[in-house]
């Protein structure tokens, strides 16, 4: 895969509230997981016929053109998941798990990968549902079974106390997981996270009101997934980062079934009881300035959901500074 970006600019840290400050951050952050309504039948209803349909029709590719990429392997998961993954480096190592952010998939990491194998062992994985890991029977795309997918594939693969690098709306199933299985999760590392009232209102703002509608939003994705990928990747980058090394992957993953279940996950997104910092282990979450999707969201607000949270910004990389950067995040990684 080509290099994807060189951004040289040293990263930025947010300033650390002052005790008064830190006082009412805790305070808003107790605050901050309101009651979100649940998601319609109607919602719950399109999201199992879109991942029930979506893995059937991957099944279908995988058998009679075959999925594979590259020197991943699949898992299957109790319950009738098949999860897509690559585990590389020293057995005795400890262990870094990287999550895609769709529709980045495994080959998105090649770079990163490559930058921390010889010190760490790593796991890229598509998780259930996304990629090229069809789910199993009933599933519905909430936080809790997306959490449960990346913890049954560490635990069939004997991974123990592991940095999680995940981002964006994956950013919550991280910290889901790290407060279901402490055992699990030693450090989180968040990547392009907004407060959970910024991910609503940015779900629901301008053309993204349509793959929040049920059914009709599934439909959309289906029919413009690829139109939809190739469009994303035209806005959300820094300067200085190839748009078609993004691209390609992405399409190759898409041509072969890939899933890219956007409707589903905005429409069973619901961020309930996750604010605060004292149950999670050490955080830090890294912010792409130069994002312009992402420019109107409220960092502060985020602070506030995360007050303990170290935080560091990239003047220059945008949506994806894991990849955008791969010097800087595999440091950031191996410190």
């Amino acid at each position: 895969m080509r290099s994807i970006c060189w951004v040289a600019t040293p990263a930025r840290r947010w300033p650390t509230p002052r005790p008064d400050e830190q006082r009412l951050l805790e305070s808003v952050a107790s605050c901050a997981a309101h009651a979100v309504p649940e998601p319609s039948r109607w919602a719950r209803w399109a999201a199992r016929a879109d991942s029930a349909w979506g893995s059937a029709r991957l099944r279908r590719h995988l058998r009679a053109r075959g999925g594979q990429l590259g020197d991943e392997r699949w898992l299957d998961l109790p319950g009738g998941a098949r999860v897509r993954h690559r585990l590389s480096g020293p057995e005795q190592a400890p262990a870094i798990v990287l999550v895609p952010d769709p529709p980045n998939t495994i080959e998105h990491y090649d770079e990163l990968t490559t930058r921390l194998v010889a010190q760490r062992r790593v796991l890229c994985l598509d998780p259930p549902g996304f990629g090229l890991s069809p789910a199993g029977p009933g599933f519905s795309f909430t936080l809790d079974e997306l959490a449960w997918g990346v913890a049954a594939t560490c635990d069939a693969l004997a991974l123990r106390q592991v940095t999680l690098s995940i981002g964006c709306v994956g950013a919550f199933v991280g910290l889901r997981l790290a407060r279901l299985r402490p055992d699990l999760v030693a450090r989180l590392v968040l990547v392009q996270m907004p407060a959970p009232d910024g991910m609503l209102a940015w779900m629901r703002a301008g053309y993204w009101w349509l793959f929040g509608t049920p059914f009709l939003g599934q439909l959309a994705t289906t029919v413009l997934a690829r139109r939809v990928a190739q469009a994303w990747y035209g806005t959300c980058l820094g300067p200085g980062t190839s748009v078609d090394a993004l691209r390609a992957p992405a399409s190759t993953l898409l041509e072969r079934g890939g899933l890219f279940p956007l409707a589903s996950a905005f429409q069973m997104f619901r961020p309930d009881g996750l604010a605060g910092g004292e149950a999670l282990p050490p955080t830090t979450v890294v912010w792409g300035a130069a994002d312009s999707t992402h420019a109107a969201l409220d960092r502060a607000a985020l602070r506030a959901f995360l007050p303990r949270a170290r935080a560091l910004e990239l003047p220059r990389a945008g949506h994806y500074p894991d990849i955008e950067d791969p010097e800087h995040h595999g440091a950031l990684l191996l410190g």
